[in-house]
């Protein structure tokens, strides 16, 4: 009871598919990334605010035959995170 009664609640978006390679991430069109946009869109109508994003992957993007892939990743998460955060109105969020 540390929090101030308005912001007691927590609600998550689970938007994880597992095995997804990181290009169903990336905008402007990745399937994922356009599914989760429109889930954090479905929480803003409720009422919600997306206060932070918490991402985890595992490697679906390595490998020997996705190696270029996996040397640009850290490059190509930024975008893919940044991407993400435009697409759910929120470029500041963590």
């Amino acid at each position: 009871d540390f929090l101030p009664a308005g912001e007691r609640r927590v609600g998550l978006v689970p938007c994880a598919v597992g095995g997804s390679e990181l290009a169903r991430w990336e905008a402007p069109s990745g399937d994922l990334l356009l599914r989760a946009a429109a889930a954090i869109a479905r929480g803003r109508a409720l009422g919600g605010r997306l206060r932070g994003i918490l991402w985890h992957q595992g490697e679906s993007d390595s490998g020997a035959e996705a190696e270029a892939a996996a040397a640009r990743y850290g490059e190509r998460l930024r975008a893919a995170l940044a991407g993400l955060r435009e697409a759910c109105g929120a470029p500041e969020v963590p």
